[in-house]
Order: structure tokens, then C-alpha cells, then sequence
């Protein structure tokens, strides 16, 4: 018979229409219908399993690696009481927390004064990893900060200020958007003349 399969219990040859062994009774169609069935099951099994691992590699990734914008506004107080803002400004993030900068810089953290501006500033230098300008209104925008401990430095002011202004602003970011106020009040270091 060419149209024949052969049984896999008693090795009977049988035709292909049959739906069990003639000789033993054992079921053709039922063993046909539950292999494919277990392909199928292992099928389902394989994508379900694939769609877990991607769902959490998702959701680890984002908590993980969450990144941040840092919106600062930045502007000096004048003796009138009136904000000037303080534009067209170059704003640094730095990649160390203050008491990785004083260490750097040979102080101690009581030494976090004007009087070691200068030094915590060249050792601020050394991490920037990020630069913006302020715009006319005095904001600035950092993007996509990953989350981590970070100084926001910059030096500000003059003349036209009647104000200098050092800020080594320290900021931890947790990934969500922060939006940060910079004046004299919360500078480092502030000189009015």
C-alpha cells in the first residue's frame, strides 16, 4: 500500500484513512491531533516566554537607566528687588557630589567656603560632563540626565550684575524631571558691589 503508515503500537501496516489499528484498536487521528497539540502548546509557550522576558527587560531598563531633564532658571536679585535674569550663561554639570570635590581638592568638608572657591572650582573642571547656555530669560535645560549625584557649576555675574555669583549646586537625580532655582541665596559664593 502506498497510501499506509504504520502503527506505533503493533507496527501494523494500516491505511492513511484509518482512524485506528485494525489489528489493535489504537487511535490514529487522537495521537495525530495531540502531537500537533504539543507543538502548539510548545509554540505558545516559546512566544508567552518571549513576551515575559521583553516586558520585564522593558520595565527593569526603564527604572534602571531612567534619565532625566534639569530645568534651571537661574537669576540674581538686585538692590531694587528685581530679578535680572542671568542670560546667554554658560552652565556645567559635573559628575561629583561636594564631598568627592572637597576630597579632590585637599580640603575638608568644613573647608567648603569662598575662601577655596578657586580650588573647588579647578577640581569641578576635571568632571563636566555637560554644558548649556541660558537663554535670555535665564533658563537652561540639561537632557536626558542618567540618575546619579552631580554638581551644577557655574560662575556668573559682574558688572552688570552688580553681583558675582559662584554656584557648585549639588543635585541628585532620581529620574524624574527637576526644576531648580538659582539666586545669590543659594550660590556658593556671592560678592554684590
Amino acid at each position: 500500500m502506498t497510501n499506509s503508515t504504520s502503527c506505533p503500537v503493533c507496527n501494523n501496516t494500516c491505511s492513511l484513512e484509518a482512524t485506528s489499528c485494525p489489528k489493535c484498536g489504537h487511535p490514529f487521528q487522537k495521537y495525530k491531533e495531540s502531537s500537533k497539540n504539543r507543538k502548539l502548546k510548545l509554540i505558545g509557550l516559546i512566544v508567552g516566554g518571549l513576551w515575559i522576558v521583553g516586558i520585564v527587560t522593558y520595565v527593569v531598563y526603564s527604572f534602571a537607566f531612567a534619565k532625566s531633564n534639569l530645568n534651571i532658571k537661574a537669576a540674581l536679585i538686585l538692590n531694587s528687588g528685581n530679578a535680572q535674569p542671568v542670560s546667554r550663561t554658560k552652565f556645567n554639570l559635573v559628575k561629583i557630589d561636594l564631598p568627592g570635590l572637597a576630597k579632590e581638592s585637599g580640603l575638608s568638608p568644613s573647608d567648603l567656603n569662598e575662601d577655596n572657591v578657586t580650588k573647588l572650582e579647578e577640581s569641578a573642571a576635571k568632571h563636566i560632563i555637560a554644558t548649556v547656555t541660558s537663554d535670555f530669560e535665564g533658563k537652561a535645560v540639561f537632557d536626558n540626565v542618567p540618575k546619579g549625584d552631580y554638581i551644577i557649576y557655574c560662575r556668573a555675574g559682574g558688572l552688570g550684575y552688580r553681583h558675582s555669583v559662584v554656584w557648585l549646586f549639588p543635585v541628585k537625580v532620581n529620574g524624574s524631571s527637576e526644576a531648580i532655582l538659582l539666586d545669590q541665596n543659594n550660590a556658593f559664593y556671592s560678592f554684590s558691589f
